[in-house]
């Protein structure tokens, strides 16, 4: 059985088939036939996430303290019985841990809940979260915020906290702060970001540090595209344009040199990708850490947006030039049969057999043409 978001994501490329078009007949793909609908994007929020994310036990002791670890069913972690799907080699060495980007993210869920929906006790939990991540896990002697908890006692010393992890601790925050303007959340931004900017500005040619010390399997050595790209998505384009002056030019600078980072330093243009690092020639191989198709279409697509919002022409073409080979690299194909549900009865018996390639949000039927070991591929 699918799950019902891989189920939602195949509903959605599988639009413009469902509309009458079969292997054997190609019709005029539009965005408007592709994309979820409206009502498909609220009943995925409302029935696909907010059981989950309403739940109780997702709400935290005290609410806004928002649990790390929870099982698929919604309950809490039990430590003395863990639930399947927490129990990897990966995840239970950290049991005792609690992480603020975790915290973090939740509370820009909720956000996004009462965005789409409309639902104030979403709100509600997002401010609580808000103020939960300002109020606990601000570091009071150092800047910054703690990366985690553990057995209730902040981890790892200022320095060893990564500058993603410094990021992703504004993730809610500024999705809070896009829906209110509250003053006491601009605030803990505008103090954030001048924090992340002062310590970890070390080198115009390597960008923001990842860490300023070794700890916790990372080091000073590291040179980070994350350290660079999860500034830019993690809160910097949502809340530059809305603050007010000077900070709004401040923040503006700042996101065009680390755009410019990401552009100069961590893309190849050779290769027509972006490295997840550049710390060393390992690092930047294909098969390395974040050198995937998530990471550059992610960078390209941050490039393209600052771009669209500093002005900046030549980027935006070197970005949308980017996201269209990365999305013709990274199609895939999956038999029709994964699919077929979303068919009318009289397509399928015709689709049977036939593989679905997706990619570029559209959808193709590759179609065997039986006893030539080729095919015959139609755009739908």
């Amino acid at each position: 059985m699918l799950s019902y978001s891989l189920r939602t994501s195949i509903l959605a490329l599988s639009i413009a088939a469902s509309c009458g078009a079969t292997a054997s007949q190609a019709a005029s793909v539009t965005p408007e036939d592709t994309f979820p609908s409206t009502q498909a994007w609220l009943t995925h929020a409302e029935q696909g996430l907010a059981p989950y994310w309403m739940h109780e036990a997702a709400q935290g002791v005290p609410v806004g303290n928002f649990p790390t670890f929870r099982c698929d069913n919604g309950e809490l972690l039990d430590v003395s019985n863990v639930c399947p799907e927490l129990q990897h080699g990966w995840i239970t060495p950290h049991f005792g841990r609690e992480y603020t980007r975790m915290k973090s993210r939740q509370t820009y869920a909720y956000g996004v809940l009462f965005h789409l929906t409309g639902d104030v006790k979403a709100l509600e939990l997002a401010k609580d979260g808000a103020y939960y991540l300002i109020d606990q896990l601000q570091d009071a002697k150092n800047g910054g915020f703690i990366s985690f908890t553990e057995d209730d006692k902040p981890g790892l010393k200022w320095t060893q906290r990564t500058s993603q992890d410094q990021a992703y601790a504004l993730v809610g925050l500024a999705m809070y702060y896009y829906l209110t303007r509250d003053p006491k959340v601009e605030q803990a931004l505008i103090e954030q970001q001048a924090f992340i900017f002062d310590k970890y500005k070390l080198n115009d040619d390597v960008g923001l540090a990842w860490v300023l010390e070794d700890g916790d399997d990372q080091s000073a050595k590291q040179h980070e595209l994350v350290a660079q790209l999860d500034q830019i998505n993690g809160y910097m384009l949502l809340v530059a344009p809305l603050l007010p002056e000077p900070h709004k030019t401040k923040w503006l600078t700042d996101l065009e040199w680390l755009t410019q980072i990401l552009v100069n330093d961590y893309h190849s243009d050779e290769e027509q990708r972006f490295y997840g690092a550049i710390h060393h020639k390992a690092v930047m191989l294909p098969n390395a850490k974040h050198n995937d198709f998530g990471h550059t279409i992610k960078a390209y697509w941050m490039t393209y947006l600052t771009a669209q919002l500093l002005d900046k022409p030549d980027w935006e073409t070197f970005a949308k030039q980017g996201m269209e080979v990365t999305l013709e690299r990274a199609q895939y194909n999956m038999p029709f049969e994964y699919v077929a549900d979303y068919f009318p009865q009289d397509q399928q018996a015709a689709l049977k057999g036939t593989t679905i390639r997706h990619g570029k949000a559209d959808l193709t039927v590759v179609a065997p043409l039986l006893g030539s070991g080729q095919s015959l591929t139609k755009r739908l």
